[in-house]
């Protein structure tokens, strides 16, 4: 059972997000598939992340996804070659529109998701557009293994641009060859919304951050301050060999909104950088 964490309401008070935690019950094991992290039954899952394990020899993460009905967001994780036994830990987003003209199904009528996957490879990576006349507000991903070793993730983040509408995903495998593919979700919402025989404009907010510093096992935190509401989270992590893993990707919600992001090398060091993104949206009467 999920446990709601936070929630908050954008400025024109309309838009409400919520974040939810669901953490595997005891005893750790060395891989999840699929925990689930439901929100409450008026809202809409937008986004989502996971907590696996820094230490003592990490686990990392394998999926962070909406699930079919949109209620809840699902997480995979897992160790690889060295054991790590852990409690996966997932995160949800939820939204609702605050007005008897938007419930919970046409709040859903107004949302995208679309889902793309890739070729099989060492190091698989897609990419998902949304049309011109949808803003996107979140994204996730899938990696499909088994069988063999699996991949890992090393992003799953919102293009480069403030314009963009474009969610990415890659993974890798690592010191053992597997090819997977891997799936991503773009997920949007109509840019022009009519509530209460008023037309609001969706304006979207993006906010990246990485460390400072290289490290072997570096962590981003990004604060989200503002009028908007936090809809979505994303990270990229080093992918050039042996590249680093992510093992976290979290919203926060303890004192202060915003989003948190680690990666680390496994089995040989290296230092590197982790990109944490947080996107949110406000209404604008238009």
């Amino acid at each position: 059972m999920a446990t709601k964490i936070f929630e908050q309401t954008d400025s024109s008070r309309l838009v409400t997000t919520a974040v939810f935690l669901n953490q595997a019950p005891d005893p750790p094991k060395p891989a999840f598939f699929d925990l689930a992290a439901e929100v409450d039954r008026d809202m809409v899952v937008v986004g989502g992340g996971a907590t696996a394990a820094e230490v003592p020899n990490g686990a990392l993460l394998t999926a962070s996804y909406p699930n079919e009905n949109r209620t809840a967001w699902l997480a995979s994780s897992k160790d690889h070659r060295v054991p790590n036994p852990h409690r996966l830990t997932v995160f949800a987003i939820g939204m609702r529109i605050n007005h008897p003209d938007m419930p919970r199904a046409a709040l859903l009528s107004n949302l995208l998701y679309r889902k793309a996957t890739s070729p099989p490879a060492n190091h698989p990576r897609v990419s998902a557009a949304v049309p011109d006349d949808f803003t996107l507000i979140s994204g996730g991903f899938r990696v499909n293994w088994p069988p063999g070793a699996g991949n890992l993730a090393t992003g799953s983040f919102p293009g480069d641009n403030e314009a963009t509408n474009t969610w990415s995903a890659r993974s890798k495998d690592h010191f053992i060859p597997s090819p997977c593919t891997i799936d991503v979700w773009s997920i949007a919402i109509l840019t022009t919304l009519l509530i209460d025989h008023r037309v609001f404009q969706v304006q979207r907010r993006i906010d990246r951050l990485a460390n400072a510093v290289a490290a072997q096992h570096p962590t981003a935190l990004l604060e989200f301050k503002g009028e908007h509401v936090l809809t979505g989270i994303g990270a990229k992590a080093r992918v050039e060999e042996p590249g680093q893993l992510l093992w976290r990707l979290e919203p926060v919600a303890r004192g202060r909104v915003g989003a948190t992001a680690s990666s680390k090398d496994h089995e040989q060091p290296l230092s590197s950088f982790v990109t944490v993104s947080a996107l949110g949206i406000k209404l604008v009467p238009r």
